[in-house]
């Protein structure tokens, strides 16, 4: 698994755990100790996930918007994906990049992440039409991972407003 993975892995657990615990904290001093008791028992590694993937904002560019509706690929699908994703369910590229299956294996996407603060889901391609990128766009895929982590927040938002973005998943809304 590669580092970025597993750093976020850790850094999602590490944060889940601090929030649980103010949490118990604060629901024991008003006595409520059957919330600490399911929140204790009940955490698995994919809880965990699912409530940081709610945090974690997605994207996918307009491009990517217009290939997912041709192939009747639902936000929920790719929300689930992203999901997936941080479990370490996709391939890692490196710089950044993953390559994870959609569709029943039927279509491949590239995702760029931000070192957990945004993915973008960037490109779309069917199996039966290509088996893999090419070197030379991998390398192009990196060099926008590395462009992207450098957008600030405004600059996100307005790629949102300008319509080059569409978000797709951030906290409860998919």
């Amino acid at each position: 698994m590669n580092r970025l993975v597993v750093r976020l892995h850790y850094t999602v657990i590490r944060d889940m755990r601090q929030q649980a615990t103010a949490i118990i904290r604060k629901t024991e001093a008003n006595g409520a100790r059957k919330f600490r008791r399911s929140v204790a028992l009940g955490a698995t590694l994919e809880n965990v996930v699912d409530h940081a993937v709610k945090s974690v904002r997605t994207f996918k560019t307009a491009w990517f918007a217009r290939a997912a509706r041709k192939a009747h690929i639902s936000d929920e699908e790719l929300c689930s994906a992203i999901r997936q994703v941080m479990l370490g369910q996709a391939d890692d590229l490196g710089g950044g990049v993953f390559k994870k299956r959609l569709r029943k294996n039927q279509y491949r996407s590239i995702i760029l992440a931000m070192a957990g603060h945004f993915w973008v889901y960037e490109y779309l391609f069917a199996k039966q039409d290509r088996a893999n990128i090419e070197d030379d766009e991998l390398a192009g895929f990196r060099r926008i991972a590395k462009a992207y982590g450098n957008l600030t927040a405004e600059q996100v938002n307005q790629l949102v407003r300008d319509n080059d973005w569409m978000e797709i998943c951030n906290g409860d809304k998919a």
